[in-house]
């Protein structure tokens, strides 16, 4: 299959790293989540079917939809990735690194699969999988099962100060937040939803003084409507305050002071570090958000950038077959941006064209980019 470069041609003879990486086999191809660590290493996680090559060599898949996570130095060169999946649809949801050298990649398994040397059995009607992985070499170093007899899914995860994740999703078709420890024992958990309506969640962040903020949602998908809200917990998972947010959460992150800032399809709205709103800013859909220095960027079908007080610097529509689903803030200010296209893409100043109906992507956005 193809990773498209900066000659984005297969006759091209020593093609130079690129800042874009794009992968695909003309199905569900798609980043789901991006991240560095302090090196300005890049680290993806997605979803693909078929076989593809994320620029590392092929990745064979197993079914319907496999999962995807590949790793890349700073001047662009693949420095690993590998896939995961059994006979249905398994996905990568989210991933965060720490400073020890570890990878952590939260999403869901159906039937049996093999995640390295790990073989996981299914308990239920799709399982949550937390891979850990060694962030130099790729290598599985753990892979953690939290299961039900119903529906199990990991939508969001951070990792605290100590590296220790914290996941949020679904389970038993109920809204939970558990924070594990560096083995993948659970140290506690809590359920935020227990009646029978569908929840999501669909934003996770934890600031340096280890308190927690999620975003999820209640589901009306007969009325097409939701009902959002963000919730925050200390690091020993006592519950702090909750907002009731307008529109469909879609992602959230934190800012300096213990600001949060929610990306929904209405916009941005901010918070103060006691839940309290800051200000509410209405613009294009987004489905992610990262904070950087003095800058707020929400990504969809667009890329905006704002001021940490709500003022909106620069917004570059992108074409409407381009989502940016994922953002993360590097070490020295750098963005990363994940997400899905169709056949051509234009970001990080490059032009890529391909022949899929469906590929996954992943830019690291120039610095200058802000004006």
């Amino acid at each position: 299959m193809r990773i498209a470069v900066l000659c984005a041609v297969a006759a091209c003879a020593t093609p130079a790293p690129s800042p874009i990486h794009t992968f695909g086999a003309g199905a569900l191809d798609r980043v789901t989540a991006t991240a560095f660590d302090r090196a300005v290493n890049l680290y993806i996680a997605g979803w693909f079917e078929n076989t593809v090559d994320a620029g590392c060599g092929p990745v064979a898949g197993h079914s319907y939809l496999d999962s995807l996570v590949a790793s890349y130095a700073p001047d662009g060169t693949c420095r690993w990735s590998f896939g995961y999946g059994g006979r249905s649809g398994d996905d990568a949801n989210a991933i965060a690194v720490d400073d020890a050298g570890h990878v952590w990649v939260a999403g869901s398994f159906m039937f049996d699969v093999d995640v390295g040397a790990f073989h996981l059995h299914e308990q239920g009607v799709g399982d949550i999988v937390l891979v850990e992985a060694d962030a130099a070499t790729g290598h599985v170093d753990n892979a953690v099962v939290l299961a039900t007899p119903g529906a199990d899914e990991a939508t969001a995860l951070a990792l605290d100060a100590k590296g220790e994740p914290i996941v949020c999703g679904v389970l038993d078709s109920q809204l939970f937040l558990a924070a594990l420890g560096t083995h993948g024992d659970v140290r506690w958990q809590r359920t935020l939803g227990t009646d029978n309506t569908v929840y999501a969640c669909s934003g996770l962040a934890v600031d340096e003084t280890g308190t927690i903020a999620i975003a999820h949602e209640a589901i009306d998908f007969v009325a097409h409507t939701c009902t959002s809200q963000v919730d925050s917990f200390t690091a020993a998972g006592v519950h702090g305050f909750t907002f009731p947010a307008s529109g469909c959460a879609s992602a959230l992150a934190y800012g300096p002071g213990g600001a949060i800032y929610l990306a929904t399809d209405l916009g941005i709205t901010a918070l103060a570090h006691d839940g309290t709103i800051a200000w509410d800013l209405a613009t294009p859909s987004l489905a992610s958000i990262a904070v950087t220095g003095d800058t707020v960027w929400g990504g969809g079908h667009v890329l905006e950038q704002l001021t940490l007080d709500g003022q909106l610097r620069q917004l570059d529509p992108l074409a409407d077959t381009t989502t940016v689903s994922a953002l993360a803030a590097g070490p020295d200010g750098q963005i990363a941006a994940g997400g899905q296209f169709q056949y051509q893409i234009d970001l990080a100043g490059e032009h890529v064209d391909t022949t899929s109906p469906s590929d996954g992507f992943a830019a690291i956005l120039p610095l200058q980019s802000a004006r």
